[in-house]
């Protein structure tokens, strides 16, 4: 082979030689880029976003209607979010606050001074939060706020006895089923908008009132 073409073949195979990793850093370069998209590009995002808006469309489906005609369904009309789920109906939440009531004003139990709710509970045969259920629903009061209704009336029905002029207003309060004078005056305040003193006086004395 002459000099001449032998040098021109060993440059084209240096250039080449030196032209090759530039090639495979160029396929090296694409197939990272590629990968990494891949990567990023969730696995059925199609699928995964149809279910997700599958899911938030079936939560924000209505509620079926309340069927009025079912007693048991009709009873939660209007009832307090916290009584959603009681077994009573409305003919039983009826029923039951006839009872509680009869019960209070023919055997007097707020004459005692350490009545509990569980104590009429037992008494009626319900659980204590069935009970509660009727009266915050039936009467629109809580357990102490019906009980003291009833013993501000039995204090009344005292002050203004003139046969129980001289007992003290302390031994009413006690009678009528306060266990202490200054609950027995907040609570009589409350319901007559007067001191217990100012009302004996306006029924025993009305013309020093």
């Amino acid at each position: 082979m002459p000099p001449t073409l032998l040098c021109l073949t060993i440059y084209a195979i240096g250039f080449y030689a030196l032209k090759q990793p530039d090639i495979f850093r160029d396929i090296s370069i694409e197939t990272v880029k590629t990968d990494d998209i891949s990567a990023e590009l969730p696995v059925n995002a199609s699928s995964q976003e149809e279910t997700v808006r599958t899911d938030d469309m079936s939560a924000e489906s209505p509620v079926t209607p309340v069927n009025a005609s079912s007693p048991i369904q009709s009873s939660r009309i209007n009832q307090p979010a916290k009584y959603e789920y009681s077994k009573l109906t409305s003919d039983e939440l009826t029923a039951y606050g006839e009872k509680l009531l009869e019960y209070l004003e023919r055997k007097k139990p707020y004459l005692d001074n350490d009545l509990k709710l569980q104590d009429i509970a037992d008494t009626m045969g319900l659980p204590s939060y069935h009970l509660s259920q009727i009266i915050n629903t039936q009467l629109n009061r809580n357990f102490y706020d019906l009980i003291n209704s009833y013993r501000i009336e039995e204090a009344k029905r005292q002050l203004s006895d003139p046969d129980k002029h001289d007992l003290k207003i302390l031994a009413i309060a006690f009678e009528a089923g306060f266990n202490s004078k200054s609950a027995f005056n907040v609570a009589f305040k409350k319901y007559t908008n007067i001191t217990p003193s100012r009302y004996r006086q306006s029924q025993l004395n009305p013309m020093n009132s």
